[in-house]
């Protein structure tokens, strides 16, 4: 009869597994499923309530077991006699001690009658509780998941379930009866603009680049003056904007500044559909852990790496990390997939985080593998003046001297939703940025093929894919289907910088970059479009004298 209530249900919603207000009021007994304001769940007159929909992450699930949809009872006394000596069906498990309604006689079960299904339980996050800028604890929500329910269930992922409030003998806390299946709250499909961000388009529209500049300089506004650590800042816009992509960028901080970079990189990660700190008590991908509460073999937990999917994954100093924990990640990022280990067998889980991490310096024997698998690190080091500028700025804030406010200030809102939204947009790289990136490639490892360095070092093969991922990245926030050459020369600015800090120059050395502490709202259009023109023109010297490629 459940079932076929459900089913009703179904038919009566016009198949649809969310409910609108609309579809509510038509129901007779109200739902209502309330956060307080510590994010603890909460349910009000739960007398009445029927059904619930609950949006959150899937952090955990159990392993499978047994649960008895129907018993079987018959009547202990006055066996052939009383009409309650053949079988009844009940609903649920048998309950002991009911009487016969017919000579009050016990009722006793019959065991081998039961109706057994399999059921999974799972923990929800509420979307809330994987955001680094919340404070406090979240409480999570447990999900009883069964029969054709309890497969295909995957951690990390946002979901939408249909639900309803059970008393659960064995948990003290309230738990939730999943009656649809789990549907995925992916990404945002529409790109949402607000007003402020039009207006910023807008205002920059003329320029292939002075967009992304300008949004990339709200990153860690509050730390840093406008123009400090530009690559940086925009290696990290280009690193959430990857999400949609088929393998998140991820970003490696590497320089004398790394403290200073570390809390732009902890401002800027708040901006990301997901933000995960990870830490030294938390596993690294995942767990597999004994439940001593409920009756199962085990407990699925998802780690860092899966609860930031979609998200950024921020892990902190790499080289304060475990040995173990460094293997794991290079592993994650590598493969694609995140490994938990199980008794028996592994589990492999699609790896959909950006990893940031940075360090201060990097002896040989860490700094290849790091290049392999996270691409060439972004250099911030900074000049005697950059440094004389942000001690000023630093002095300033401290003694509350007012700094000059932006003529168009963005929320962090505003951003967070934009960074949101163009991560899902579908991107197309045209075929002359495409033969651009690939000519570059070539030719920067030609040309340190005699340097001090090996040539796989300095530019390992993944570096294709990443400075196409930054391309794309670039045309997305760009508001851009196809990924252009304007948008190829922003990724191989990042680059050749890096190169040049960590290997010095080559025989054609790059234009001196302009973009720093004189960088302003007030002048980014003229002074980004200059030096990304003159990079742009030197790109193509570069290859066409080391490949004979006009281009």
């Amino acid at each position: 009869m459940q079932q076929v209530a459900l089913h009703v249900l179904r038919d009566f919603l016009g198949g649809k597994t969310i409910l609108s207000e609309a579809d509510l009021e038509q129901i007779h007994t109200p739902l209502r499923l309330c956060f307080d304001e510590t994010e603890n769940l909460h349910l009000e007159d739960s007398s009445k309530l029927q059904l619930v929909l609950i949006t959150g992450v899937l952090s955990s699930y159990s392993s499978s077991s047994n649960y008895i949809r129907s018993s079987v009872s018959r009547c202990k006394g006055k066996a052939g006699t009383c009409p309650g000596a053949a079988p009844k069906r009940h609903l649920g498990a048998w309950i002991r001690g009911r009487l016969c309604n017919f000579c009050n006689s016990e009722d006793i079960e019959v065991p081998e009658e039961r109706d057994v299904g399999e059921e999974v339980i799972g923990t929800l996050l509420p979307l809330s509780g994987l955001d680094c800028s919340t404070k406090g604890k979240t409480k999570a929500i447990r999900v009883i998941f069964r029969d054709d329910l309890s497969s295909g269930l995957l951690i990390g992922c946002s979901v939408q379930i249909l639900c309803r409030p059970v008393a659960v003998q064995r948990s003290p806390n309230l738990a939730f009866l999943a009656c649809s299946r789990p549907v995925s709250a992916a990404l945002p499909q529409k790109i949402a603009i607000s007003d402020p961000l039009k207006d910023l388009y807008a205002q920059y529209e003329s320029s292939p680049w002075a967009a992304v500049a300008a949004l990339s300089m709200h990153l860690g506004k509050e730390i840093l003056p406008q123009g400090c650590l530009f690559n940086a800042r925009m290696g990290m816009l280009l690193s959430m904007a990857s999400q949609g992509s088929h393998r998140p960028l991820p970003l490696f901080i590497l320089g004398r500044e790394n403290i200073l970079a570390s809390k732009v990189m902890e401002s800027a990660a708040k901006l990301a559909p997901r933000s995960v700190f990870h830490s030294c008590q938390n596993a690294t991908s995942g767990i597999a852990k004994k439940s001593e509460e409920d009756k199962v073999d085990h407990f699925i937990e998802a780690g860092s790496l899966v609860l930031a999917s979609w998200g950024v994954c921020f892990v902190g100093e790499w080289t304060g990390l475990k040995k173990e924990a460094r293997t794991e990640i290079l592993s994650a990022i590598e493969k694609g997939v995140a490994t938990i280990k199980l008794p028996n067998n592994l589990l492999e889980f699609p790896m959909k985080a950006s990893v940031w991490t940075y360090c201060h310096h990097l002896d040989k024997k860490l700094m290849k593998p790091v290049i392999d698998v996270f691409g060439l690190p972004i250099t911030v080091d900074t000049t005697d003046e950059e440094n004389f500028y942000l001690a000023d700025y630093i002095l300033r804030k401290a003694l509350s001297v007012r700094e000059i406010v932006l003529d168009e200030p963005l929320s962090e809102a505003d951003l967070k939703l934009q960074i949101a939204s163009v991560a899902s947009k579908k991107v197309k790289v045209t075929e002359e940025a495409g033969n651009l990136i690939r000519n570059y490639f070539v030719a920067s490892r030609r040309a340190r093929a005699n340097g001090g360095s090996s040539t796989e070092q300095c530019l390992p093969i993944g570096a294709v894919q990443n400075l196409t991922t930054m391309a794309e990245a670039h045309a997305r926030l760009s508001l851009r289907s196809e990924a252009l050459v304007e948008d190829a020369i922003v990724a191989i600015v990042i680059y050749e910088q890096t190169m040049v800090s960590l290997y010095g120059s080559t025989f054609n050395s790059p234009p001196a970059c302009n973009l720093g502490v004189n960088l302003t709202f007030s002048n980014i259009h003229q002074a980004v479009d200059d030096y990304m023109n003159s990079m742009k023109d030197w790109v193509h010297n570069y290859v066409s004298s080391l490949l004979g490629i006009e281009e």
